[in-house]
C-alpha cells in the first residue's frame, strides 16, 4: 500500500522536464488554464510536497478524471473568458489577437478582414463611416468642377457607419454645396456625421474669384458597447475607403480639385 502511494505521488509530482503534447505541467504556487478536449479548466498547484505537477491529458478520460478528481493541495476552476480571436489577414503580424493581452485592436486601413473569436467573449465595438471626397474647383473659364465622391461603409457584427457624401463642385462663381454626413446603426450610439471626415472642397481658377468646391461629408459612427461574439462563427470587419476628391473644371486654369475622405476606422476594445 506504501509503495503503491509513494508511485501515485511520484506521477503527479516531479521535477520539471520536457513531456510530451498529451501532458502538461504546473509549477508548485503556479496556476495555468489547459484546454483538452473541448474544456478549459484553471489548474492552481499548491501542494504540499512543493513539487511541479504532472497533468495528463492523452485521452478525455483522463484528463476529465483529474480535473473532476484532483489530487489534494491542487484546485480546479473553470477558465476566465478569453477574449481572444483569430483575424485574416494578418494585423501587425499577427494572427492571433486577445484584447486583454494585445490591446484594443484598430483597423484604419480600407479592407477587409474575416475575425473568428476562439472562445464566446463580448467587446466593445465602433464603426466609423469613411468621408466623403470633397467638391472639385471651377476653372478660369467657368467650367464647373465635379462631385466628390461617397466614402465607404464601415461595419463589423452589426454595428455600421456609413460612409459620408461628397462635396459639389463649385460652378459660375458659386460654391459648391457640402455633401451630405453619413449616417450609423446597430450601436448603442448612432451618430449622424460623428466618423471619418470628409475631404477639402477644390479652389476655383482664375477669374471664377474665390468660389469653391463644397467639403465632403464626414461619415457616420456607430458604438455598441457589448457586442456579442460567439466562438468559431467568422465575422466580417470591412472598413470602407475615403470619397475621391471631384475633379478640377477642364483645363485647370489655375483650379483644383477636391480633396479624399478619410478612410473608415474600426475600434474593437
Amino acid at each position: 500500500m506504501r509503495l503503491k502511494t509513494f508511485l501515485c505521488l511520484a506521477l503527479l509530482f516531479l521535477p520539471m522536464h520536457a513531456w510530451a503534447a498529451t501532458s502538461y505541467q504546473v509549477n508548485n504556487g503556479a496556476t495555468t488554464n489547459i484546454t483538452e478536449f473541448s474544456t478549459c479548466e484553471s489548474v492552481t498547484n499548491n501542494h504540499a510536497s512543493g513539487l511541479t505537477l504532472f497533468v495528463p491529458t492523452a485521452t478525455s478520460t483522463e484528463w476529465t478524471s483529474f480535473y473532476t478528481n484532483p489530487p489534494a493541495g491542487v484546485t480546479v476552476g473553470s477558465c476566465p473568458v478569453q477574449r481572444a480571436f483569430t483575424i485574416s489577414p494578418a494585423v501587425s503580424g499577427k494572427t492571433t489577437w486577445d484584447l486583454d493581452v494585445d490591446g484594443a485592436l484598430t483597423l484604419s486601413t480600407n479592407g477587409t478582414w474575416t475575425i473568428t473569436p476562439i472562445g464566446n467573449f463580448t467587446a466593445q465595438v465602433s464603426a466609423s463611416g469613411a468621408g466623403g471626397g470633397g467638391g472639385g474647383g471651377q476653372n478660369g473659364n467657368g467650367v464647373g468642377g465635379g462631385t466628390g465622391g461617397t466614402g465607404g461603409n464601415t461595419s463589423l457584427n452589426g454595428v455600421l457607419g456609413n460612409g459620408g457624401h461628397g462635396g459639389g463642385g463649385s460652378s459660375s462663381g458659386t460654391n459648391g454645396g457640402s455633401g451630405a454626413s453619413g449616417t450609423a446603426s446597430g450601436g448603442d450610439t448612432n451618430t449622424t456625421g460623428g466618423g471619418s471626415a470628409g475631404g477639402s472642397g477644390g479652389s476655383a481658377g482664375g477669374a471664377a474669384g474665390s468660389a469653391k468646391g463644397g467639403h465632403g461629408g464626414a461619415g457616420g459612427k456607430a458604438t455598441k458597447n457589448t457586442a456579442v461574439f460567439t466562438a468559431g462563427t467568422p465575422y466580417s470587419a470591412i472598413v470602407g475607403n475615403g470619397g475621391s476628391g471631384g475633379s478640377v473644371g477642364a483645363s485647370g486654369n489655375g483650379a483644383s480639385g477636391g480633396g479624399a475622405g478619410a478612410k473608415g476606422v474600426i475600434n474593437i476594445i
